[in-house]
């Protein structure tokens, strides 16, 4: 089996692990914000990149509240708005990437 024969089963495998991870960075950087559970839900669809209507729709909220919810957590989060929340979530989970495939300590250079 070629190797591009593979590809859009490995495409699915890493879509599957970023969003796990992207998952697991909102949850360990909403804890250190103290963003409430509801917060934390409108948080991760944001790290997804989904937009307001779309959150509404998925969490059955009034735009209002979706409204109520994000500024809350970029005010914990000390983000400014979406795409900055994105970034920092991204961010967290390149630097969890790049830890586990760093070299050990005093192996080759």
């Amino acid at each position: 089996m070629a190797l591009l024969d593979l590809a859009p089963d490995l495409i699915g495998v890493l879509d599957a692990r970023l969003e796990g991870l992207v998952d697991a960075a909102v949850d360990e950087l909403g804890a250190r914000a103290g963003l409430l559970p509801r917060e934390r839900a409108v948080a991760r669809l944001l790290a997804h990149g989904r937009r307001g209507g779309e959150i509404c729709a998925e969490l059955r909220i009034a735009r209002e509240t979706y409204k109520t919810h994000s500024r809350r957590v970029y005010a914990k989060t000390g983000t400014d708005d979406a795409e900055h929340w994105r970034a920092l979530v991204h961010l967290t989970v390149a630097r969890w990437l790049l830890a586990q495939a760093a070299p050990p300590a005093g192996g080759p250079r």
